[in-house]
């Protein structure tokens, strides 16, 4: 038999708030290397993927 449970919504949030903060983190380290013209924003893939990188 299936079961329902509620959902966890602090862990939602919680996970979406740590998406949310990687996305920005890397968002704005490739925006800063893009005004310097550092070419090797293009070869870190945690800017690159940051939802999908262990940086």
């Amino acid at each position: 038999m299936i079961s329902a449970r509620a959902p966890d919504a602090k862990g939602l949030a919680a996970r979406l708030a740590a998406r949310a903060a990687a996305i920005a983190r890397a968002h704005g380290e490739s925006r800063l290397r893009r005004l310097r013209a550092d070419a090797v924003r293009w070869r870190k893939p945690g800017l690159l993927w940051p939802l999908f990188t262990k940086d």
